[in-house]
């Protein structure tokens, strides 16, 4: 499982995440998880075409330069992860405009 994209709040995190299957936003608050949508990935045609549909509801900036491997949601997930977070993600940053997309599944992570 990695995490795709997230944006911090004061109290907790907005995210997306993704597995073999399916991409998931969530919302993590006060350690508490709770998935607010779903998307299968047959859905869409490759991670390119879910990043371009997705920006109609959030930035291309919401997204991760290069996906961040966490555990799965029942094993602690983001949460598990906690301040470590912010640490990790600064080394590669969020997209911006003319950055390549990074899909965590054709790069050969498990």
């Amino acid at each position: 499982m990695h995490l795709i994209g997230y944006k911090a709040y004061r109290r907790g995190i907005f995210g997306c995440l993704a597995d073999v299957e399916r991409y998931t936003y969530f919302l993590l608050s006060r350690k508490r998880y709770v998935e607010i949508k779903s998307y299968p990935k047959e859905d869409f045609e490759d991670y390119q075409h879910f990043v371009t549909m997705l920006q109609k509801f959030v930035p291309r900036r919401f997204f991760l330069r290069r996906p961040l491997p966490v555990p799965p949601p029942d094993a602690g997930g983001v949460a598990a992860m906690g301040p470590e977070l912010a640490r990790l993600v600064a080394a590669d940053g969020f997209l911006g405009l003319g950055d390549p997309l990074i899909d965590p599944f054709v790069e050969g992570r498990p």
